[in-house]
């Protein structure tokens, strides 16, 4: 079973989620409390350090945590269309104003989503608020190399600091 293991308020992101959306914060905690991590760790790596080692599947994950639960309950994929050729940017849920990223990629993607990806979200009224779920640090061991984690995104929120442009995301550290 995955379990929540670490949190961050960025911008009260935590707090206005326990405030003025605890269900959709308590389906999230749910529906990674549901992933039996035994069924997502069916990647064999080719990696020299980690050669034959199973490790966890980001794709499994997100199926796992997506369509094995969210949207079966409601939660939607948001997309934006960028341009009249066809380029859209798409998020992995929204439900009512409350926005979602399940990240488990490279560290850029954690920075994509919260400092690009939840504004345009936000601009274009699809979220009020977010929440950005990704591994803590000793859950990426078993999985490929290079993956983002927890005490990263936290450490660049922290230096970073909030700009008017940004909205409120709670990060929920991920582990088994």
């Amino acid at each position: 079973m995955m379990r929540i293991v670490k949190t961050y308020s960025w911008n009260n992101g935590l707090e206005l989620m326990k405030k003025n959306h605890p269900k959709e914060l308590k389906e999230i905690i749910n529906a990674i409390r549901s992933v039996d991590s035994r069924k997502v760790k069916v990647k064999q790596s080719k990696e020299k350090t980690k050669k034959f080692k199973m490790l966890f599947s980001p794709i499994q994950l997100n199926k796992a945590i997506l369509d094995g639960y969210l949207y079966k309950r409601g939660w939607t994929k948001p997309k934006v269309i960028l341009n009249d050729r066809g380029g859209f940017i798409e998020g992995d849920g929204v439900k009512n104003g409350v926005g979602l990223e399940v990240q488990f990629g490279k560290y850029a993607f954690m920075g994509w989503d919260i400092f690009g990806k939840m504004v345009i979200f936000a601009k274009t009224g699809n979220y009020k608020i977010a929440v950005e779920v990704v591994p803590v640090r000793e859950f990426t061991k078993d999985m490929s190399t290079g993956v983002s984690y927890f005490e990263q995104i936290e450490s660049i929120l922290e230096r970073r600091g909030v700009s008017n442009l940004d909205i409120p995301v709670a990060v929920l550290g991920i582990g088994d």
